[in-house]
C-alpha cells in the first residue's frame, strides 16, 4: 500500500488530477471512474517499486515529525516543511522518467507555472 501512497501522492499524479479531474470552487474533484481509472500507472521492475516504496514511506515518515501541524500546514505552499517538499521531489524523480506522459507531464508543469 505505500506503493499506492506514492504513486497517487506525486507531483505526476497531481497533473492528472488538475488535467482530468472536475472542480468545484477551489477544490479538486476526484473520481475514480474519471481521475483514478484512466491513470496510466506504472509498468516497473521489483527495484523500481522497492524505491518507490522507500521514497513513500520517507513522506510518512518526515511528516510524523510534525504531530501538531495540520494536513492543511504540511501541504500549504508557503508553510510546507523543507525536508517534506525534498522528500516529494525524490518520488517525483524516480517517476518521471518512467512515466509514458512525458509530454502531458511537461506541458502541465509549463501551464501550472504561468
Amino acid at each position: 500500500m505505500v506503493y499506492h501512497f506514492g504513486i497517487l501522492t506525486s507531483s505526476i499524479h497531481m497533473a492528472w488530477i488538475q488535467a482530468i479531474g472536475g472542480r468545484l470552487n477551489s477544490d479538486y474533484q476526484y473520481s475514480a471512474t474519471v481521475v483514478y481509472n484512466n491513470f496510466a500507472w506504472f509498468l516497473l521492475t521489483e527495484e523500481q517499486r522497492r524505491l518507490i516504496e522507500q521514497t513513500a514511506q520517507n513522506i510518512l515518515d518526515v511528516r510524523s515529525r510534525y504531530p501538531q501541524s495540520t494536513l492543511a500546514n504540511l501541504y500549504d505552499e508557503l508553510t510546507m516543511p523543507k525536508d517534506l517538499r525534498d522528500a516529494y521531489k525524490k518520488t517525483t524523480a524516480l517517476l518521471r522518467p518512467l512515466t509514458a506522459l512525458k509530454i502531458f507531464w511537461t506541458t502541465s508543469l509549463k501551464s501550472s507555472r504561468n
